[in-house]
């Protein structure tokens, strides 16, 4: 998945959430494997992970 689909994904889930009038935190469980990617690119681009 890219970078950009990762940060779609995250915001289509956080609007769920809204939505259902929950809190719009997302679990880090279910997004760890995005996150993962995201850290990747991070890394590469910027030579330290956060």
């Amino acid at each position: 998945m890219t970078v950009a689909n990762t940060y779609r994904e995250y915001r289509r889930l956080q609007h769920g959430l809204r939505l259902n009038n929950q809190a719009s935190r997302v679990e880090r469980d279910q997004v760890a494997d995005a996150a993962a990617g995201v850290q990747a690119l991070w890394q590469t681009v910027f030579g330290t992970a956060r």
